[in-house]
């Protein structure tokens, strides 16, 4: 967006905003944090909220084991429930969590 921006033909936020496929509300926002922070502004700003809890590996390890079959971890359940997801997590030396937070990860998985 930015690099559209400084573009020789100097475009507009509304050209931008169309060749991009968003509105040129974003793309004035995005100009504006870039020209008053730089590179840095280009972050994703913290958001509102607790913060997480679970660490990005053990996320990931969520992941891993809700998305593979419960027979390819040894389990003797044809689907997955969150139980058996803790379960097989703490198995395989993972931090201990709620089932909620497994939940949470591997619902995506679902859409």
């Amino acid at each position: 967006m930015v690099l559209r921006a400084a573009a020789v033909d100097q475009p507009t936020n509304l050209q931008i905003g169309r060749e991009l496929g968003c509105s040129n509300l974003t793309v004035g926002k995005w100009r504006r944090r870039y020209r008053a922070l730089g590179l840095p502004g280009l972050q994703d700003a913290p958001r509102a909220g607790r913060p997480r809890t679970i660490a990005p590996p053990t996320r990931v390890q969520v992941i891993s084991v809700a998305s593979a079959l419960p027979q390819d971890q040894h389990r003797t359940v044809t689907r997955w429930t969150l139980a058996e997801i803790v379960a097989a997590l703490l198995d395989c030396g993972a931090q201990k969590f709620s089932p909620h937070a497994s939940g949470r990860y591997s619902i995506h998985l679902r859409q």
